[in-house]
């Protein structure tokens, strides 16, 4: 994937309501089996998802026009979880 893919961050799942709470791009290029961190400004996130106590939900590539890059799995670009301390501070 070519560097600029937009990644949104949201307080619950986007399909069903989730609030978008920022948004990032990818810095670089990535091949397969590569990964990038892309941040989230720790001021946007709610006291739940800092405290662990709501999941933090990310969604790639999250809403971005028609591209011309081949994405070969897009099952993966929604993940949730708990964020907690240990991913912001």
């Amino acid at each position: 994937m070519p560097a600029g893919v937009l990644v949104g961050f949201y307080d619950g799942d986007p399909m069903n309501g989730g609030n978008l709470l920022g948004q990032g791009t990818t810095t670089k290029i990535l091949y397969p089996a590569e990964a990038e961190d892309v941040v989230l400004d720790g001021a946007l996130v709610p006291e739940a998802i800092q405290d662990g106590d709501q999941d933090l939900w990310v969604v790639v590539d999250d809403g971005m026009p028609e591209h011309p890059w081949h994405e070969c799995r897009t099952d993966n670009n929604v993940s949730s979880g708990p964020a907690g301390c240990g991913l912001i501070g």
